[in-house]
C-alpha cells in the first residue's frame, strides 16, 4: 500500500487512527425511523462513535443498551473495545439483538462475527447497493443454512441522507449521491426478503441541544461585552478563520428560532475545534 494512499485515506476518515475504523456519525432521524420495527430490547451497538445510535435507542423507554462500544470511543461511556478481535465479553451478543452502523468496507467481516457470536436479531445501516456482489451475496444474504441471521426485510430511505447534512432554516433536506437502507436479518427468518421504504423527514426537524444553546447564549453575551459588531471578529479571537456570521443570525440561532446553515455550522464546528470541545461539536450536527 503506497505513502500516497495512506495519506489519502487518513484524510478520508474522520479522526481515524486505524485501519478498520470509519467514523461517519449515523443521524438521529436514520434510527429513529426503525424504532417501531426492532423487536427485542436488549441492545449491542459494536460501532458506537460518538453514541448517536445509543441515544436514540434510549428515547425508547423499553430498549435497553447492554452495551455500547467503539475501537475507538468519541463519548463517555462508550467502552473501547474491537467487536472484530474481541468484545469484553462475548457472551453479551448471544440471544440478543445488534443495531449499527459499521465501518462499510467491513460490512461482510462485521455481519459474520454478529452471526458467530449469536444475535438472534441484527440491523445494519448500509448503501443500498450492497443487495449488489457476489462475496456479499455469498457471505451475508445467501446464507440459508439453518440457524444462521437472514435478510427479513430492507428499509431504504425514500431520500438520500448525506450523514453529515443539516436542515435549512426553512427545514429542508439536503440528499446525498448515495442510497442508503437499513437491512433487518432474524435468526428464525424462513419467508422471502420484504422491502419497507422510511421516509427520513417523517422524524422531526432537529432542534439544538441545551448545551449548544448555552454556548451561543454565551457568545452573545462577549459580543455584547466586546461591543462586536459581527460573529467574525469574534472567530478571530478564538482562532478560527473568518467567514461572517451577523449577531442577528447568531441571536437568532441561540435563541432556537432558527437552526443554523451549512456555512454557519461550519464556522460554528471551527471555533469549537479551536476550543477542544469535540462532544459540543458533535451536538451541533
Amino acid at each position: 500500500m503506497s505513502a500516497k494512499y495512506d495519506s489519502l485515506k487518513q484524510s478520508y476518515r474522520a479522526r481515524s487512527k486505524n485501519d478498520h475504523e470509519d467514523f461517519f456519525p449515523t443521524y438521529h432521524a436514520l434510527t429513529r425511523a426503525i424504532l417501531p420495527y426492532i423487536e427485542c430490547c436488549n441492545i449491542v451497538e459494536p460501532c458506537a462513535g460518538a453514541g448517536d445510535i445509543v441515544k436514540v435507542l434510549q428515547e425508547d423507554g423499553r430498549k435497553v443498551i447492554l452495551l455500547a462500544s467503539d475501537i475507538a470511543p468519541r463519548a463517555p461511556g462508550i467502552v473501547k473495545s474491537d467487536y472484530l478481535s474481541g468484545i469484553s465479553s462475548p457472551a453479551i451478543v448471544y440471544g440478543n439483538t445488534v443495531v449499527t452502523n459499521p465501518p462499510f468496507k467491513l460490512s461482510i467481516e462485521f455481519f459474520e462475527r454478529t452471526n458467530e457470536l449469536g444475535a438472534v436479531e441484527a440491523w445494519f445501516l448500509w448503501p443500498l447497493d450492497y443487495l449488489h456482489g457476489y462475496a456479499r451475496r455469498d457471505r451475508i444474504f445467501g446464507l440459508h443454512k439453518e440457524g444462521n441471521l437472514k435478510l427479513k426485510t430492507c428499509y431504504p430511505f425514500v431520500r438520500r441522507p448525506l450523514f453529515d447534512w443539516k436542515y435549512s432554516p426553512e427545514g429542508k433536506m439536503p440528499t446525498g449521491a448515495t442510497s442508503f437502507a437499513w437491512f433487518h436479518f432474524i435468526r428464525s427468518w424462513s419467508a422471502e426478503p420484504t422491502i419497507k421504504w422510511l421516509n427520513v423527514t417523517d422524524f422531526g426537524k432537529p432542534t439544538l441541544q441545551p448545551k449548544v444553546k448555552e454556548f451561543l447564549q454565551g457568545i452573545k453575551k462577549d459580543l455584547e461585552r466586546k461591543g462586536l459588531e459581527d460573529y467574525a471578529k469574534f472567530s478571530k479571537i478564538t482562532g478560527a478563520v473568518g467567514k461572517k456570521m451577523t449577531k442577528a443570525r447568531l441571536e437568532a440561532i441561540s435563541n432556537g428560532e432558527s437552526l443554523p446553515t451549512k456555512r454557519e455550522a461550519d464556522l460554528l464546528r471551527q471555533v469549537l475545534m479551536t476550543m477542544k470541545d469535540y462532544a459540543l461539536e458533535r451536538s451541533i450536527l
